[in-house]
């Protein structure tokens, strides 16, 4: 097992996010603002089998369903952003920092 964890960072204005992974739902908000001056709306972690794993974001209050396929072998950290009204994202296998 390892820990994926997701970060909501840029571009959510009281959005309604749902986070699928593996086919489950895991996460499911409301009311999700991205907080301009550190960048970072939210903060899920889940337990998740090593190796490929598809986390489906939901983001109905801007039209976005994106399906992102990860490889999983140890914990690993994923960074999600609306740019451009498209979701776009970042894998790190350090967590990321907010100031």
């Amino acid at each position: 097992m390892a820990r994926l964890s997701i970060d909501l960072q840029d571009g959510f204005t009281d959005d309604t996010v749902v986070l699928h992974v593996g086919g489950k739902e895991r996460f499911h908000k409301q009311h999700v603002s991205t907080k301009p001056v550190i960048g970072w709306a939210e903060s899920f972690q889940t337990e998740v089998s090593s190796g490929r794993v598809n986390l489906r974001v939901t983001v109905p209050t801007q039209g976005i369903v994106k399906t992102i396929p990860l490889e999983v072998s140890s914990d690993t950290h994923l960074g999600l952003s609306i740019v451009n009204g498209e979701l776009e994202h970042i894998v790190s296998d350090q967590p990321f920092t907010y100031a």
